[in-house]
């Protein structure tokens, strides 16, 4: 295989795809866990058709009917892993993991019940061990084994939370109509065809195996380097101060401190580390022969790091992300850039293969951090950043 960091090269990459020149690849054990019905596991017409159904319930003004609840989720559990000052209690960055389930099943399904919310999280974590296993062998007492057992009961309980919300939520309710599992179970795709319940329960791992541990590590790092730079914090802390009250979702959306502050958070720390395609057949690039079959691989680190796209690449600085005209923006060489996130910038990933819920994972940061600047002290007693298993 070929692995690239340049902008060039990604945009190449990209472009093939569109092309129908190679598909998406993960490894054997990863879509055997996701399942065979999941976005990440299909290509050409059917990969289409399913992003058809899945994209309208990510969309920017679908999150508008999901910003109330998750601002709920946000404030809840603030509100639980906050202490006194006398009496500081600790917590393990361990909790952004149930965070990141309450903040998807809560958006999706409303309130369930604790028993399935906390069996889901249980299952979840088994599930996770046995992605680095090297085979999908099904062997008793190895994590991998294990983790298609608790897919199994994963699976049960999605299938009666799915006909539990269908049964009480027709397709012209208002849920039905504007929540995120109304758009996912009765959405069509240009056929005029719903998602099988496999399809939909499939898809449904997928959206939590992408946004479990990503969220996780994203959380992390932005606590690691609110904790890094007090200026930076007050700043934040300032704007986020500022904000209309009750909050108001475009505000926060275009909020320029936070929105660079994430944006720079994500190009030091990607929670993802790379992404794969596979060819399809021959292609020719920059001199050299790639076969069919050869995977094409591009690094979100080396990307974000090219000192030919961004100065100083090492050094975390919003500057490089904030507009033109704002008054934090000091340096006279940044100020000259254009301060747009470039083309390639790959951390939600990019070309057929965009991350689909990539604005829902920026709003539960921008909601996640807004609260915390607007209501607590963030004290942090091991800033101390862990490379692995993500971040």
């Amino acid at each position: 295989g070929v692995m690239f960091t340049q902008e060039d090269d990604i945009k190449w990459v990209w472009n093939l795809e569109r092309k129908g020149q190679v598909v998406g690849y993960w490894p054997p054990v990863v879509t055997a866990l996701v399942g065979k019905g999941a976005l990440i596991s299909v290509s050409g017409k059917r990969h289409k058709l399913l992003r058809r159904i899945l994209e309208p319930a990510f969309t920017p003004n679908a999150l508008r009917d999901y910003f109330q609840t998750l601002d709920g989720v946000v404030l809840e559990n603030l509100s639980g892993w906050s202490s006194s000052k006398d009496k500081p209690v600790f917590y393990s960055s361990v909790v952004f993991k149930m965070f990141s389930l309450q903040c998807f099943f809560s958006t999706a399904f409303g309130q369930i019940e604790d028993r399935i919310k906390k069996q889901l999280h249980d299952d979840f974590v088994v599930w996770f061990q046995g992605l680095p296993a090297l085979k999908p062998w099904y062997i008793p007492g190895t994590a991998f084994a294990k983790a298609v057992d608790a897919k199994g009961r994963i699976l049960a309980n999605l299938e009666y939370l799915i006909k539990k919300f269908k049964a009480e939520n027709p397709e012209d309710s208002k849920l039905g109509q504007k929540s995120l599992m109304g758009r996912l179970c009765y959405g069509k795709d240009e056929n005029g065809d719903l998602l099988s319940i496999e399809a939909l329960k499939d898809n449904l791992v997928l959206m939590l195996f992408a946004g479990h541990d990503t969220t996780y590590a994203s959380l992390g790092s932005t606590l690691h380097y609110l904790s890094l730079y007090p200026e930076m914090h007050a700043e934040l802390e300032k704007e986020a101060i500022s904000f209309r009250d009750p909050l108001d979702f475009d505000e926060l959306k275009n909020a320029p401190v936070m929105t660079a502050f994430l944006t720079e958070m994500w190009r030091m720390d990607p929670p993802v580390a790379r992404a794969q395609r596979m060819l399809l057949n021959d292609v020719e690039f920059s001199g050299f022969n790639a076969k069919k079959g050869m995977l094409l691989t591009y690094s979100c680190h080396g990307a974000l790091k090219n000192e030919e796209t961004y100065a100083s690449p090492y050094t975390f600085d919003i500057q490089r992300f904030l507009p033109n005209d704002h008054p934090l923006l000091l340096d006279p060489k940044i100020r000259s850039d254009s301060n747009k996130v470039p083309a390639t910038y790959p951390v939600f990933g990019g070309g057929s293969r965009m991350c689909v819920g990539n604005h829902f994972a920026k709003l539960e940061l921008r909601l996640f951090l807004t609260r915390l600047l607007q209501k607590y002290k963030l004290v942090v007693r091991n800033s101390e950043k862990a490379h692995f298993p993500v971040g």
